[in-house]
């Protein structure tokens, strides 16, 4: 068993990590896509330079001009080198700002920490001065002996209200009694003319209905009227519940509660706003995450539209083609510049294979570390890594976390375990002194400022400040 916050740090640690391997192969495919870059560069270059013989002999035969593609595929991937140097730049100033925002949520944790143990010890402190007080002790047997009789007459309202069910049996079945009953007869609600009351009256003394409305009249009124009772001793229940209330809030007012308890609302407050910060540095790392997958996955834009012009350059002539070409020439340099061009088209080839190879890989890493990124959100959002949230079973959560980092199950999975062996315990910080019910029996409305008493619930006798019997907040 661990607490909540002990497994968002071992969350952070592998979202740490989860970088630290992103970026180690995100390193390594960069330099494979910047020698296929310059690969692709010293193509262009080589076709340019037989481009150059090439046009010499069309301007001493037809004067033709040289192609602009060779120019605009220049243009664009020297454009693309400076987009990715700002975009690394971007990566490692959002990196920066990260650290620091991580730096200074342990540091507002730590001091909401702090706050929320000095109001549990101030709280318990109070608890103890109130046990040894006799005025105290007097609203607590006050109240308590209102909640047993509370108790005590709803046990007698409930036994009134089953025998009511059991007996009143036969007199529904009874379609005669039933009549006169709904009727009204032998009250002040009967209504009916002088045919009918006769013949209701001769009904009514075949079916001896006085004696078996007066029966069941009474058999519904005691339950009636236990309701009422109930209800005013409720009433009565609550009233001393709030005045005990009242006198441990000014208990805790007079320790210094009120101001503990404002730091602690402060704390709350400040980690909340450092904990979006962290979000929003955290979506526009994801989005330069993307950005960075594209140029890995060579989908940039730049990049597109220069192999677009070198491949549209490249079409029309082979290798072979290129080689006979350059045969037929007294120059020996273009025969070399097309051997050139053929061991680097070889290697482009084996670095378009490992590229290729690689970037699943890549994509699987980017997201196994936006799934912890997710996880980690969804973790605060529910919060887990509060003080009082446990997580039980910590090596099975941790062996699963470390499964999720080698891609070996989902994150919709490691999340239903986390949701599973996660449970908050009760602490007087995180519960407050909020209202509740009376045994089974639920404390009449009150108004909103009225808050039923701490120790509502506890175990012990008179002394200790808690309630002992049935009828227990």
């Amino acid at each position: 068993m661990a607490s909540g916050r002990h497994l968002l740090a071992r969350i952070d640690d592998a979202l740490s990590d989860a970088r630290a391997t992103f970026r180690t192969l995100d390193v390594e495919v960069q330099s494979n896509n910047a020698a296929m870059a310059r690969n692709h560069r010293r193509q262009l270059a080589a076709y340019q330079s037989l481009a150059q013989d090439r046009l010499r002999d069309i301007e001493q035969n037809s004067g033709a001009a040289e192609s602009s593609a060779d120019r605009d595929a220049v243009a664009l991937l020297e454009r693309r080198e400076t987009a990715l140097e700002a975009l690394a730049k971007s990566i490692a100033e959002n990196k920066a700002k990260l650290t620091e925002l991580r730096d200074e949520e342990q540091s507002r944790t730590q001091e909401l920490e702090n706050a929320e143990s000095a109001l549990e010890d101030l709280l318990e402190n109070v608890d103890r001065q109130l046990a040894n007080s006799a005025s105290h002790q007097r609203l607590v047997y006050t109240a308590q002996k209102a909640l047993d009789t509370v108790a005590n007459a709803t046990e007698k309202l409930n036994d009134a209200q089953a025998q009511r069910e059991l007996k009143r049996e036969p007199y529904d079945n009874d379609p005669l009694f039933s009549y006169l009953w709904d009727e009204g007869y032998g009250t002040s609600e009967y209504q009916g003319g002088l045919i009918k009351r006769f013949m209701d009256g001769v009904v009514a003394r075949h079916a001896r209905f006085e004696s078996a409305r007066r029966n069941f009249f009474t058999l519904n009124e005691i339950p009636r009227q236990l309701s009422a009772h109930v209800a005013q001793l409720e009433a009565l229940a609550a009233q001393h519940a709030q005045a005990l209330a009242d006198a441990e809030a000014n208990a805790d007012r007079d320790a210094g509660g009120d101001t503990l308890r404002e730091a602690v609302d402060q704390g709350e407050t400040a980690l909340a706003e450092i904990e979006q910060q962290i979000e929003v540095a955290q979506k526009e790392f994801a989005a330069l995450l993307r950005q960075r997958q594209a140029f890995a996955d060579g989908r940039d834009p730049d990049y597109v539209a220069a192999l677009k012009c070198l491949s549209d350059e490249m079409r029309d002539e082979d290798i072979g083609e290129l080689a006979r070409a350059a045969a037929l020439t007294p120059s020996s340099n273009d025969d070399e510049i097309v051997a050139t061009l053929a061991e680097l088209r070889e290697e482009a080839d084996r670095l378009d294979e490992y590229i290729e190879g690689h970037r699943e890989l890549h994509s699987k890493r980017a997201d196994r570390m936006n799934g912890l990124i997710t996880l980690r959100r969804r973790y605060r959002e529910r919060g887990f890594d509060r003080s009082n949230s446990i997580i039980d079973d910590q090596s099975h959560v941790n062996r699963m976390l470390s499964e999720f980092t080698m891609g070996l199950i989902s994150s919709e999975r490691l999340w239903r375990h986390i949701s599973k062996a996660q449970r908050f315990q009760q602490t007087r910080v995180s519960t407050g002194r909020q209202p509740g019910h009376i045994g089974q029996i639920r404390i009449p409305k009150m108004p909103r400022s009225v808050r039923i008493p701490r120790n509502v619930g506890r175990s012990g006798g008179f002394g200790g400040g808690g309630f002992r019997t049935k009828g227990g907040f």
